[in-house]
């Protein structure tokens, strides 16, 4: 896999650049709130919005923060939290020059339930077990129920 040129700056945020190859990412809301951002250019209240799934938080602008609001079906953020939601890149015109920008889909995928019964299931508790995936990855691919994740967890 190659390496985008912006990642070399480390941002605290998630950027466009940090979805690989551009591809859409479906994350659970886990808090969003108002905060000082820690910016390269300027320090600003914004809104943040963090993840259940192990990724970086998102600063949210004022066309993604109305996607949401329609998903969640709430203008307020402490309704956001558990909503999914799916980022994509899109090319937008901003500044003078054409960016990356990361945009939120209006329909996210719904998720397959992982059972006892699944035919994945031995795999990811595998898969976890050796430490290959962490539970927020797998909860990124299937819904899982709290005894579910309890036996992926467990110790064989």
């Amino acid at each position: 896999m190659k390496t985008h040129w912006k990642k070399s700056f480390d941002s605290p945020y998630i950027g466009s650049w940090d979805l690989d190859e551009y591809k859409d990412l479906t994350l659970t809301i886990q808090e969003a709130k108002s905060e000082m951002t820690k910016d390269l250019k300027e320090n600003s209240i914004k809104n943040v919005i963090y993840f259940q799934e192990d990724y970086k938080p998102m600063i949210v602008n004022s066309t993604n923060s109305k996607m949401i609001k329609n998903i969640c079906g709430s203008p307020y953020l402490e309704d956001w939290k558990g909503c999914r939601i799916t980022l994509f890149v899109k090319e937008v015109r901003a500044f003078g020059e054409n960016h990356d920008a990361l945009r939120i889909r209006e329909k996210t995928k719904e998720l397959p339930t992982l059972t006892k019964d699944h035919p994945k299931f031995l795999d990811v508790r595998k898969a976890v077990q050796c430490g290959n995936f962490t539970i927020n990855q797998v909860k990124t691919k299937y819904k899982l129920t709290k005894e579910i994740e309890k036996l992926i967890l467990k110790k064989v």
